[in-house]
């Protein structure tokens, strides 16, 4: 039997099409008949009849007037079953939580997870985020053997708030790399051009460049502690700009080539996402990563000072 149903938008599901929110809510309605259904009135907004691509906003109003379970109904897919995450792995992600609000969790994320998931993988960040009852997205990745500040949407307005904000590079970020070699130059911007790059549809991409910022804040005889302020997001960026300078990061075996690869310091990639800022509600945010022990033993066997935030959020300004 159809029935009568009435839903009031809630303030994270705002400022999205109409169209998309009954998929998000429904996803075995087609769009073809989103669309019929919406024309014909029997789905209004704020009472009117609206086209699919009309925005909602807090506190409007949706009615279904053919309402029935076995039409509008919100299967779970095959491609999208929940991985069962261990307990220790689900500890070891809120132990990690640096901060947390309602719109948002900041991470430091340990080395050897992937942010997300593929064939080879056993489980990742977003397999984690799917075990827990709140609603999560990620909203950028790190490399998997890269540890350090991942950020994770809590609710779709703050999905797309940060989705927006890293496209129009409005978030500030820092990584620390422990290197081998001195780099060519002590500080500076470098401008690399991408390789075999092509889009979605497989077209070749043109002037496609990574821009990252770099400084070198210590160094001895054979190794260098750099911090490095990517610009552009590009896969292994800071990775393939560290190549570039001559001083590739210990533990990358892709970029780097090392003699002794049975040194437990080339085992593991040295690279640290360890500060993050952004404005969020008229306030400037930032946040810092601790090093884990690995890397800390690291920087006390080639005789670097630990950075701290102190000395490295000045960075910020530079980006």
């Amino acid at each position: 039997m159809k029935k009568y149903i009435k839903n009031i938008i809630h303030y994270d599901e705002s400022d999205i099409r109409i169209d998309r929110w009954l998929r998000r809510k429904f996803n075995s309605l087609p769009q073809s008949l989103i669309e019929k259904k919406l024309r014909k009135g029997l789905i209004k907004l704020n009472n009117k009849i609206v086209k699919s691509n009309k925005k909602i906003k807090e506190n409007d109003l949706i009615e279904i007037f053919d309402y029935h379970e076995d039409n509008y109904s919100n299967k779970q897919l095959k491609k999208n079953i929940i991985k069962k995450i261990p307990d220790k792995i689900i500890q070891k992600f809120r132990s990690s939580i640096i901060f947390e609000n309602d719109d948002y969790i900041i991470l430091n994320k340990w080395k050897g997870i992937t942010t997300q998931g593929g064939t080879k993988v056993l489980f990742s960040i977003d397999d984690i985020i799917k075990n827990l009852p709140e609603t999560m997205n990620l909203v950028h990745r790190i490399d998997k053997e890269t540890s350090g500040i991942l950020i994770i949407a809590k609710n779709y307005r703050s999905t797309r708030f940060f989705g927006s904000m890293f496209k129009e590079k409005k978030i500030k970020k820092i990584y620390i790399a422990l290197c081998l070699g001195i780099p060519k130059k002590l500080k500076g911007k470098i401008k690399l051009k991408t390789t075999n790059k092509t889009s979605k549809k497989n077209i070749k991409v043109k002037n496609d460049f990574s821009e990252t910022i770099f400084e070198l804040l210590e160094s001895n005889n054979e190794f260098s502690l750099i911090a490095f302020m990517p610009i552009t997001g590009k896969n292994h960026q800071i990775r393939i700009v560290a190549k570039n300078l001559g001083c590739p990061i210990l533990g990358d075996n892709k970029y780097g080539i090392y003699k002794n690869k049975k040194n437990k310091y080339f085992q593991k990639l040295l690279l640290h996402s360890f500060g993050i800022e952004f404005i969020s509600k008229d306030r400037r945010e930032n946040y810092f990563a601790k090093f884990d022990d690995h890397t800390i033993d690291a920087f006390n066997k080639f005789q670097f000072k630990v950075p701290n935030e102190k000395k490295i959020s000045y960075f910020f300004k530079k980006i």
